[in-house]
C-alpha cells in the first residue's frame, strides 16, 4: 500500500563537510490513508518519491528579521505560516 503524508516541509540548498552540493529537507506531515500508530517509534528513514504538484509555494523575505531559520526552527514551528513572509511565489 502506499501511504500518503500531507504536510509541509522546508527544503533548502546546502553542502556536505567534504563540499559536497546536497539538499536538505524537513517537515511536519499528517497521514493521509493511514494511522500514525502504524509507525514503529524504531523506525528512522523511509525511501519515498517527492512530487511538488502545481499549487505549492515558495516563501522568500522572513518578515521577523532574520532569515529563513534553521530546519530545527522549522520543525519548531517557526516561519511556517504564510504571514510570517514577504513574498510569495509559485514553486
Amino acid at each position: 500500500m502506499e501511504r500518503k503524508l500531507i504536510g509541509k516541509f522546508l527544503v533548502r540548498r546546502s553542502t556536505t563537510k567534504d563540499g559536497n552540493p546536497v539538499i536538505v529537507l524537513c517537515g511536519t506531515f499528517i497521514p493521509k490513508n493511514f494511522k500514525s500508530d502504524e509507525i514503529s517509534d524504531s523506525d528512522e528513514m523511509w525511501l519515498s518519491d517527492i512530487t511538488v504538484h502545481e499549487g505549492g509555494a515558495r516563501f522568500t523575505k522572513c518578515l521577523n528579521g532574520r532569515d529563513a531559520g534553521s530546519p530545527e526552527d522549522f520543525l519548531s514551528g517557526e516561519n511556517q505560516q504564510p504571514e510570517d513572509w514577504k513574498d510569495r511565489g509559485k514553486l
